[in-house]
């Protein structure tokens, strides 16, 4: 059976909405524009025990007091207001975002070492996990021809444990299929087939088309557990191969392929 074909969606052009001119009321001297504008900045007010850093939101309104003349009108630029023009605050905003004193700057760094601290441990014990074999194989311009066998040797020295296999497979955004069929074939210390079984890893979500991996830019990692509870009759050297059966001759979009194994839980 032939990978399905990816049917990717087309990014729809989000529609931008024309912007609003306020018009004024009439007033007794002429008629009023007004175009409301905001800002935002960030302030520090200074105490005898505390320092406050605030942010200030305003909105101000500018307006012409009087109506222009026609050559004035004539003669101004559109869209802009000239420097004369009165600026009203309407509203002001202020909100305190951090109050620092002295005593509280030898904690704040403290509190940050302390942070820094607990993420390097947590990355620690994330990356000292059970894996008793990891090894990938790199493919020449992303390509996997059908030729092209990957092999991973792995010597066992404990045979009255289970492993799990993963599978780890980097592809690019451009692959052209939302599955892949791999071939993987196990052989022992004598040359025997252990296992032999075709097996389908779904890279993409057949409905919406989003890669199942994870990644940054253009390339995906999709980590897959192929076997479970998988036992080595007896001590030695193992190999385990790997062929795609996409039915093609050159796959694209290929860049890795790993695998690894964990003790079975």
């Amino acid at each position: 059976m032939p990978p399905t074909r990816l049917k990717r969606k087309e990014p729809q052009a989000r529609k931008r909405k024309p912007e609003r001119l306020r018009k004024g009321k009439p007033s007794q001297n002429g008629v009023e524009t007004e175009i409301g504008t905001e800002e935002t900045e960030e302030r520090a007010i200074q105490s005898p025990n505390r320092t406050y850093r605030i942010r200030v939101k305003i909105n101000r309104r500018l307006s012409h007091g009087k109506n222009p003349s026609r050559k004035e009108a004539k003669n101004r630029p559109q869209g802009r207001i000239s420097r004369a023009a009165n600026a009203q605050i309407i509203a002001a905003e202020v909100a305190v975002v951090e109050v620092i004193t002295p005593k509280m700057i030898p904690v704040q760094k403290m509190m940050r070492k302390l942070l820094f601290v607990c993420v390097l441990g947590t990355l620690a014990t994330a990356c000292s996990s059970d894996k008793e074999f990891q090894e990938k194989y790199d493919f020449e311009d992303q390509t996997w021809p059908v030729d092209e066998l990957p092999e991973f040797t792995i010597e066992v020295a404990e045979t009255n444990l289970e492993y799990d296999v993963y599978y780890s497979i980097r592809h690019t955004q451009d692959y052209p299929f939302q599955n892949m069929y791999v071939q993987v074939r196990i052989t022992g210390t004598e040359g025997e087939v252990l296992k032999s079984e075709l097996q389908n890893v779904v890279l993409f979500d057949p409905k919406s088309g989003e890669p199942k991996g994870s990644g940054l830019g253009s390339l995906i990692t999709r980590n897959v557990r192929g076997l479970r509870n998988f036992q080595f009759p007896e001590a030695g050297v193992y190999t385990f191969q790997f062929e795609q059966r996409n039915r093609a001759e050159v796959t694209t979009g290929i860049d890795s392929f790993g695998i690894w194994l964990e003790a079975s839980k």
